[in-house]
């Protein structure tokens, strides 16, 4: 009740912290990936990174689908208590050249303050890629402007480990206001939410990390053996920003991935390639379908793991 929502604020507060920089830190590290490399690096790895990218991601967005329809976390929920408008609709987007347009930023400050992440992701490659041009431009070999924003990444890093520990705080604050508003109901639920997801969660890591091993001609549980560091680094910050300096670390030292492949693909999968989120994503939109009683029909579920993706 009013009690619970007295610590609203500090799940709130909570938020706006880690929300503060965020911008900032994916256009930083994107930046930074792409301005590193040479054109011809980026095109090549470029290409087949996004391949990749596109095809885990949608893994990600179906294995949510999957385990929200037959877990299903939000039925049986009470919301009668919330207004739900079943008149609303989506608005026209337009055209596939609309779609596309929209993809670009004709003011990049007014998409980072909008918090538009897919247009400031978008902008930052083609600000790596002048970087890159830049940098092979000048008879010195050096790219001073490539240097500084590498220094503000690791600012940026700093702050969000800060941050980052005053997370079991946050996680109280929002379990007790949802118990405060709905009751125990919503936990029951909250429950079956984070069981599916971490449900989702091994079977992915299980699938690709196997793959992978068999890609490479390695055994799975050597993989597995050496990302234990990055696992518990980003099983106890829930974060892959702070998790990225562990991730490059392992990735060079342990596996023995090329620096130049480390330092391209981890940052620029921190922000693009998000498979545990997108999981969550169609996870969390068939559990409020439920819970609202929303009719989902498949047309709609395809259209949840084309727009995560």
């Amino acid at each position: 009740g009013d009690k619970a929502s007295n610590v609203s604020f500090l799940g709130t507060l909570f938020l706006r912290l880690i929300n503060m920089p965020l911008i900032l830190l994916i256009m930083c590290a994107v930046m930074e990936a792409v301005g590193s490399l040479s054109m011809k690096e980026l095109g090549k790895i470029g290409v087949q990174t996004i391949a990749l990218f596109a095809m885990t991601s949608a893994a990600g967005g179906i294995f949510g689908l999957i385990l929200g329809n037959v877990i299903q976390p939000g039925a049986g929920l009470d919301m009668s208590m919330f207004e739900y408008d079943a008149s609303m609709t989506i608005a026209d987007n337009g055209g596939l050249t609309d779609q596309i347009l929209n993809y670009f930023s004709n003011n990049i400050f007014n998409s980072m303050s909008s918090g538009d992440n897919l247009k400031c992701v978008i902008a930052s490659i083609l600000l790596g890629v002048a970087l890159s041009i830049y940098g092979s431009k000048r008879e010195d070999g050096k790219n001073p402007v490539l240097a500084a924003i590498k220094e503000v990444n690791k600012v940026v890093m700093t702050y969000v480990s800060i941050v980052i520990q005053a997370l079991p705080v946050a996680i109280f604050s929002f379990v007790a206001t949802g118990i405060g508003i709905v009751g125990s109901q919503l936990f029951m639920a909250l429950i079956k939410l984070v069981g599916a997801n971490a449900l989702g969660m091994i079977l992915m890591t299980s699938i690709f990390g196997t793959l992978t091993a068999l890609f490479c001609g390695v055994n799975p549980a050597k993989i597995f053996g050496k990302l234990t560091e990055t696992a518990l680094v980003a099983f106890v910050s829930a974060s892959s920003a702070v998790t990225l300096p562990t991730k490059l670390d392992c990735a060079k030292k342990k596996l023995g991935v090329s620096p130049r492949i480390a330092n391209f693909v981890c940052p620029m999968g921190m922000s693009m390639n998000c498979d545990g989120a997108l999981l969550f994503f169609t996870l969390s939109c068939l559990m409020v379908a439920q819970a609202f009683g929303i009719t989902v029909t498949t047309g709609d579920q395809v259209n949840y793991v084309l727009f995560s993706t």
